[in-house]
């Protein structure tokens, strides 16, 4: 009697290796028979998906894992909510808010019985769990960092990406600049208008921000109505640029005609900042020398941009204390 061919086995998903069929980590199955048992199967599947950083993740894991299965002929992720009516196939839904309705669809290979049908429905099911927890993460996670009225980065997760890119630049990185906006007479529209005015204009200065910005600049609401853009690859002039852009795109946007809706903008960048004994810059240097470039904005009437000024070049260089001898009496 011939010796039965050895199974092969896939390699585990993420790794470098292949994972032996009885062995354990990865995502292993045994390819042209049913040696790999449904728990240890079932098991390998959550780990896999509950190492994806994220639910997009876990969703094309998931067609990945199911399309490697013995007991399916294919696996696809399917845009609208439709399958079909077939009894071999099975799909579980992924829905999100920020995509539109979609399926996870398999077909099970042939022959299929039922204890095939119940062990890949009930890896479906746990698809479906796994994903709506990454789901509910990825929701806490931006409620934390994000402002939610607008959308933009708040405080506290705009000051730690600030950090990073002022780092950088200390270590030789990319050029930064800053713009520090206001909504002028913001105070007024919410007595005069109303507080959903007031969310208009809000709404309506993100909507210009995202017209005139490149994915690689960093806009927050630091509260109240004011707006700070982190720009990167550009200098104040650069900023200034941009600022009149914002400006000129939030005319467009103003929901509150006739009433106008104007920004008082600061501009700053490193160069507008005295570096201190250590020659590095800060975070809370580069957001003064903009504010204080904002107050001049509306010291000159509001609805303009005003860069920071630049210190004077002596004050730009570190100095050394010098050790002077007292003079012989």
């Amino acid at each position: 009697m011939s010796e039965p061919a050895s199974p092969h086995c896939l390699s585990g998903f993420g790794t470098d290796r292949p994972w032996p069929a009885e062995g354990c980590g990865g995502f292993a199955l045994t390819v042209g028979d049913r040696a790999c048992p449904g728990w240890r199967a079932q098991a390998e599947l959550v780990r896999f998906l509950l190492d994806a950083p994220g639910p997009e993740h876990v969703v094309h894991r998931a067609v990945t894992a199911l399309g490697l299965l013995p007991q399916v002929a294919w696996a696809e992720l399917v845009r609208d909510g439709t399958t079909a009516n077939d009894p071999a196939v099975r799909a579980v839904s992924v829905a999100s808010r920020t995509q539109a309705h979609r399926r996870i669809v398999v077909r099970l290979a042939e022959p299929c019985d039922r204890e095939d049908l119940a062990f890949v429905e009930s890896l479906l099911d746990l698809v479906a769990r796994i994903y709506t927890t990454a789901e509910h993460l990825r929701r806490l996670s931006d409620d934390a960092h994000t402002d939610p009225l607008t959308g933009l980065w708040n405080r506290r997760a705009f000051f730690a990406l600030f950090d990073k890119a002022v780092a950088r630049l200390d270590r030789g990185g990319d050029d930064l600049a800053l713009l520090l906006c206001d909504i002028d007479h913001f105070k007024t529209i919410n007595d005069t208008l109303g507080h959903a005015a007031g969310d208009r204009a809000l709404l309506a200065v993100r909507d210009a921000v995202a017209r005139v910005t490149r994915p690689s600049d960093v806009a927050a609401r630091l509260g109240g109505d004011e707006i700070c853009i982190l720009l990167s690859g550009t200098d104040v002039h650069g900023a200034v640029k941009v600022a009149n852009r914002l400006r000129d795109a939030l005319r467009d946007e103003n929901p509150l005609t006739p009433t106008p809706l104007t920004l008082s903008i600061g501009a700053a960048d490193p160069a507008c900042v005295p570096r201190g004994s250590s020659a590095r810059h800060t975070r809370a240097d580069l957001l003064r020398a903009a504010d204080e470039a904002l107050y001049r904005a509306k010291a000159r009437g509001r609805d303009c941009v005003v860069p920071a000024q630049a210190p004077d070049p002596l004050d730009r260089c570190p100095t050394t204390p010098i050790d002077v001898e007292p003079s012989a009496a």
